[in-house]
């Protein structure tokens, strides 16, 4: 495998080296996190797992839920990424349901701090799951008498995603077993963890099927007006992105799509979405044959044709096709699209676009690659923290071990004019070995300083560029990227180089 990455970095040395329009702030994780910005862990000392979704406390600490011990698992981290031990058992927490094995999906926190995880109970059958937990991480009785539900729809049902309604109803989707083929699921249960009756004509479940083969949601929001629209795929002859709309009442919504359904061919999976304040929906998705796509609809389900490329995006990257599974908006309309991407080894995938569809120039040229070990990671989980601070989470495999993992990046440029941010020199050779050369003059003045950073954004050499030569001898093979300030004006140069 290594010699196999080393000829695919041989072979892109030229594109790496044109791309010299960066803002390095993208690169740049936040050292206040755990090590240098990264948090990888295992379960325990005896247990691996991953992570499918985080969830952030008002006092800023971070809840990562996902499957260790064959179980549903969370852990609670401190702001800084350390494990908070005042959580459940040494800050972690393991739960099955009547013995039977399973993993948790989704993880969110009521309005009086209660915390609710669900995901798939794994016995005989395959059932929905949920339990609650008080904020120490105890049991909360007040939810099903026993602080869980399993809900048992047909011989195999798999929950994958929930929202909570602000009246403290909670709305869990996902797929059932139908012969011949799979069904979209989604129920509302009560606050005290009982099926909610009168949902859907007193049914309390939601069925459909929209693929030739099968269909399955993936994730599912309660809208400020009280519907309910939930995304996933519909299985054709191709997979294409499937959203649903339901009435409060847990019916097809007719004014959304046709009849409360919107299919879109040839598109892939459709992982994740999110809603725009306008109403404007963005679904993100991977697939098999062509790479990722986001696609943008109208609060109508119809296509917003003034996003991409009539209303689609592509998502491609020189190094592999990525597969985005989560989608955030942040407060300037900014949208994060993040996964993995296969590189040949899947690594962890973070790009960003403006609110029009085309790729934020200013964050990253085609996106954050960020490699964690030589085996694979994948990003399931993605949240915009409260102070804007993009955490991504998933699964990072050690010695082919699962571990929890998380990344902390700034979502804005460092504290320096980046006025002028384009490279306004030349470096040779590149690669280089031993010694970079800048071909520029100007250099021999002491008023421009250098940094070296890696891919992850941590600091490898830095100093006062008294000659145009810097030596990088201590620096491991690898691509990096050299930041050039002019302490006179504050303006701000970039370029990668590649050392062998």
């Amino acid at each position: 495998m290594t010699g196999k990455r080393n000829a695919i970095l041989a072979n892109l040395v030229v594109f790496l080296t044109s791309v010299s329009s960066l803002s390095l702030h993208a690169q740049v994780l936040d050292s206040s996190f755990g090590t240098n910005g990264i948090v990888v862990m295992p379960f325990d000392q005896s247990s691996g797992g991953g992570i499918t979704s985080v969830v952030q406390q008002a006092d800023g600490k971070i809840i990562a839920a996902g499957g260790a011990k064959s179980s549903f698992a969370m852990i609670r981290y401190h702001l800084n990424g350390t494990v908070d031990s005042s959580f459940a058992s040494n800050g972690r927490l393991i739960k099955q349901f009547n013995g039977h094995f399973g993993g948790a999906n989704n993880v969110l926190i009521q309005p009086d701090n209660k915390i609710i995880v669900s995901g798939t109970a794994l016995g005989s059958n395959e059932n929905f799951a949920i339990a609650r937990f008080d904020q120490d991480g105890t049991p909360d009785l007040d939810f099903n008498g026993t602080g869980d539900a399993v809900i048992d729809i047909s011989s195999s049902d798999y929950c994958y995603g929930m929202a909570l309604q602000p009246d403290g109803k909670i709305i869990l989707c996902g797929e059932r077993s139908l012969m011949p083929n799979n069904a979209i699921v989604v129920i509302r249960l009560n606050p005290d963890g009982t099926v909610d009756s009168a949902f859907n004509n007193g049914q309390g479940i939601f069925y459909g099927q929209y693929g030739i083969w099968s269909s399955r949601l993936n994730e599912v929001i309660v809208k400020p007006d009280g519907k309910i629209i939930a995304c996933g795929n519909a299985n054709n002859n191709n997979t294409d992105f499937l959203l649903i709309q339901l009435l409060p009442n847990g019916q097809l919504d007719s004014s959304f799509g046709t009849n409360g359904v919107v299919v879109t061919p040839n598109t892939g999976f459709g992982h994740d979405f999110a809603l725009q304040p306008d109403g404007k929906i963005v679904i993100v998705g991977r697939d098999v044959a062509t790479g990722g796509h986001m696609v943008r609809y109208m609060a109508d389900g119809s296509i917003d044709n003034s996003f991409g490329t009539n209303g689609h995006v592509l998502i491609t990257h020189p190094l592999g096709r990525p597969g985005p599974e989560q989608v955030e908006i942040d407060k300037d309309g900014k949208i994060y699209a993040a996964g993995y991407i296969d590189t040949g080894n899947e690594e962890i995938y973070l790009v960003r676009f403006n609110a029009d569809g085309s790729i934020d120039n200013t964050y990253a040229h085609y996106g954050i690659i960020t490699s964690l070990s030589p085996q694979q990671e994948r990003t399931h989980a993605m949240l915009i923290q409260q102070d804007g601070k993009i955490l991504m989470a998933g699964s990072v495999s050690v010695n082919f071990s699962g571990n929890f993992g998380m990344l902390r990046f700034w979502p804005f440029p460092l504290s320096v004019n980046e006025t002028n941010n384009k490279q306004d020199f030349k470096i040779f050779p590149n690669p280089a070995t031993d010694v970079l050369y800048l071909d520029d003059a100007r250099f021999v003045e002491d008023r421009y300083i250098y940094t070296i950073f890696s891919s992850t954004g941590e600091v490898l050499q830095a100093g006062v560029l008294l000659s145009p030569q810097i030596n990088i001898t201590n620096i491991p093979k690898g691509v990096y990227i050299i930041q050039i300030i002019d302490r006179k004006s504050g303006s701000t140069t970039y370029a990668r180089f590649c050392k062998l």
